[in-house]
């Protein structure tokens, strides 16, 4: 613990940073996106459909954003506008589109993704293997007691 500071001070301390940490690593994402002239759930929603190849019905992305389906159509149409997405029918369903990258939207998945592995690997710079997997063990500890609080509401 920190010199002269008892323990709930030195608690807040450490949240602070670990905080500002997060802020800073979201901000670093939230400029990325806005490098290609998406939003952040834009963005989100083009590195959810990388790698899948048949696509995702609009239902399953809705679900995944978690938001209502005409929230999900909303953002599709614009990405669509935008040449990011593209819509096609389901062979065995013609009630649903399917979404899928186009080029332009596989080039920004593929870009974004090692622009993140960039500011992961810059965020944990300096820290041995050894600390890394300390740090997550922490991190899954604090997820637990969190959940845990939460269920006891």
């Amino acid at each position: 613990m920190a010199d002269n500071m008892d323990r709930t001070t030195f608690i807040k301390k450490v949240i602070g940073l670990f905080i500002k940490a997060n802020r800073m690593h979201r901000e670093a994402f939230a400029y990325n996106a806005a490098s290609f002239g998406l939003h952040r759930s834009q963005h989100k929603m083009i590195m959810h459909l990388h790698g899948k190849e048949g696509g995702l019905s609009q239902k399953e992305l809705a679900k995944y954003m978690d938001v209502s389906p005409a929230a999900i159509t909303v953002m599709i149409n614009k990405l669509v506008a935008g040449g990011f997405v593209k819509r096609s029918p389901y062979a065995d369903d013609s009630r649903v589109n399917l979404i899928l990258l186009t080029e332009k939207g596989e080039d920004v998945a593929v870009k974004s993704r090692a622009f993140f592995d960039s500011v992961d690997s810059t965020m944990l710079e300096g820290f041995s293997d050894e600390e890394i997997a300390t740090l997550y063990g922490f991190f899954e500890r604090m997820q637990k007691n969190m959940a845990e609080a939460v269920e006891k509401r």
